[in-house]
């Protein structure tokens, strides 16, 4: 995965907890409100159709939360969570999404 200037990454290798099994994600702020996130799944992360799964992707986005607040001072906030899988994603290619 090409990392541009302002792309930071986000490693769980070697930290002895559930995602050190995932790739680095690279991450950044869009915007004061917007953090987009990017990773390449491997062949660790199929399901038994050969695509990536679904529990990966949904905890994916549920680490990338945590980035705002780990980044910068904030007070509590709440968080909605909601998934749609509108396609597979293909092992082996960028997925990319943000959180607001």
């Amino acid at each position: 995965m090409a990392q541009d200037d302002d792309w930071q990454l986000l490693d769980y290798r070697g930290t002895g907890t559930w995602p050190e099994a995932w790739p680095p994600v690279a991450w950044r702020f869009e915007s004061p409100t917007v953090v987009q996130f990017r990773v390449t799944a491997g062949s660790a992360h199929r399901n038994n159709v050969g695509t990536v799964h679904g529990a990966f992707l949904a905890a994916l986005a549920e680490n990338s939360m945590q980035l705002p607040m780990e980044t910068r001072a904030r007070g509590s906030i709440t968080i909605s969570l909601a998934y749609d899988y509108p396609a597979p994603a293909t092992l082996d290619q960028e997925i990319a999404g943000e959180v607001r």
